[in-house]
């Protein structure tokens, strides 16, 4: 077996059988010995759910294997020369199961009769694989793989009407679990789809993002935390270029009836969702009286599990990454009481601010709700503040945060 340096191979060991993920051209080619492999075996019995990490240098390259055991005897490995993994190494595989999980079942997973009918069911797991250790192999990304917590969402522009298109959609199709996805954001959803888990949510719209070059999709998945033994269609129709409806359903509706359903009851607003999807990247509404100096902004609702990009040009990518970085490397999580860090993790506040020669950020914590403020360097850190509470106040009015709970 080999793997690509600067990308990452996930062995997935049941017991004796082994599945590879391989992501990413190969750079550098390293061989796992016969003896690497079954080593695991001894590893298997003493390392219970704990990450462990392995170094080993080969070819003048610091390799770096993660391993974690799921449910007694699923073994999942990381092996890559990536050092940033390190930090999160859990989290990456804790999604990297989930998706398993997502794609075939808790069953499938832990009672394997047929490798390879597992291999051939597994298929549909390795884009989203794929798409996971994407935020991995680029440090500037790394925010994303943090932000698989939460959800993004499109800004409530009077989305009232397709709140309402929603709600008539879902019971035409009987499913509690809909959606409209715009851009791989949430524009609108069902009350029950906000009830899903953080990762529930995510490995959905992901699911919806890797299946982009269909019109119409019907997948067989499971909730990794709500349903890992029973399974649900999921169901996703393209309306027009990147907007999406998608929803969790039963044995009804059929395909040709989910499209038709779609297409009679989102028509009518077809129009409407076009205007809004040239406003993504998100423009900050005018009606927000922003002012001078403010050139983007990040609000979090962690409570339930979403966040919103809004920026005051076009072009606001570079802003938004900043914004992400900045709420990443700041906020620590404790049974969702947010709080802002140091380096040093021993200074708990509820403010805290950032900045360099061409911008300064500001952090404010208000329950249930987070504000990364972005600023031109000119504006005083005083008058940071001030903005930053008078900001959040305006978008908690005007409902721009509604998407909908």
């Amino acid at each position: 077996m080999s793997f690509a340096m600067r990308s990452i191979l996930i062995v997935a060991l049941q017991m004796s059988n082994i599945i590879i993920f391989n992501s990413q051209p190969i750079q550098y080619i390293v061989f796992f010995s016969f003896s690497f492999i079954t080593s695991l075996d001894i590893f298997n019995l003493n390392c219970k759910n704990l990450v462990r990490i392995f170094k080993m240098n080969s070819q003048n390259l610091l390799i770096l294997y993660l391993f974690k055991v799921f449910r007694n005897h699923i073994i999942l490995l990381i092996t890559t020369n990536l050092t940033t993994v390190l930090s999160n190494g859990e989290s990456i595989l804790n999604c990297i199961f989930d998706a398993m999980v997502l794609t075939v079942g808790i069953d499938e997973l832990t009672n394997v009769k047929h490798v390879d009918r597992l291999k051939k069911e597994i298929r549909p797991c390795y884009l989203l694989v794929d798409e996971i250790l994407k935020s991995v192999e680029c440090l500037e990304n790394q925010s994303n793989l943090y932000l698989l917590s939460l959800t993004e969402v499109i800004p409530n522009i009077s989305n009232n009407i397709l709140q309402e298109k929603l709600y008539e959609w879902s019971e035409s199709i009987s499913s509690l679990f809909c959606c409209l996805i715009m851009k791989n954001k949430i524009v609108v959803a069902s009350s029950a789809w906000w009830d899903l888990t953080a990762i529930e949510k995510n490995l959905l719209s992901l699911l919806v993002a890797v299946n982009s070059n269909c019109t119409t999709a019907d997948i067989p998945v499971f909730l990794p935390i709500k349903s890992p033994k029973i399974a649900f269609r999921f169901i996703s129709c393209c309306l027009i270029s990147d907007i999406w409806v998608s929803a969790l359903c039963g044995p009804t509706p059929s395909i040709i009836e989910f499209e038709n359903s779609a297409a009679i009851c989102w028509s009518p607003v077809i129009e409407y969702l076009k205007e809004i999807s040239f406003s993504v990247p998100q423009i900050i509404p005018e009606n927000m009286n922003i002012q001078n100096g403010i050139t983007g902004l990040m609000v979090i609702d962690y409570r339930i599990g979403k966040y919103v990009l809004l920026g005051s040009i076009v072009n606001n990518k570079v802003y938004f990454e900043i914004l992400k970085i900045f709420y990443y490397q700041n906020i620590k999580e404790n049974n969702l009481i947010l709080i802002f860090v140091d380096k040093h993790n021993n200074h708990k506040v509820n403010e805290t601010y950032w900045y360099s020669e061409n911008y300064k950020l500001y952090g404010l914590i208000s329950d249930p709700h987070i504000l990364c403020l972005m600023t031109s360097s000119v504006v005083p850190t005083s008058s940071a503040r001030l903005i930053s509470k008078d900001m959040l106040t305006s978008i908690i009015n005007n409902k721009l945060f509604v998407c909908r709970k």
